[in-house]
């Protein structure tokens, strides 16, 4: 992601991030152009990213989060 403009910040993400369970990150496509399928080759403009908290160890998060595997990868989501 080193073409990516402005660059993933995750000092950002875990400065946002208050909690002792699971870690920040940021790389959570919120948007790109042009829209559609990603695909390998391609070159996406006005991409925006945003910032994802993994889950702990066994799959946990901190309370008033709960644990989402639907992405293929453990992310805390907020409770509604």
């Amino acid at each position: 992601m080193s073409n990516i403009m402005p660059a993933p910040n995750n000092a950002t993400c875990m400065a946002e991030y208050v909690g002792t369970v699971g870690t920040t990150e940021c790389g959570v496509i919120l948007a790109y152009t042009p829209m559609g399928p990603i695909t390998a080759g391609t070159n996406y403009t006005g991409v925006e990213l945003g910032c994802a908290i993994r889950c702990g160890t066994n799959n946990t998060c901190a309370a008033n989060f709960t644990p989402n595997t639907q992405v293929g990868t453990c992310l805390c989501f907020p409770n509604p």
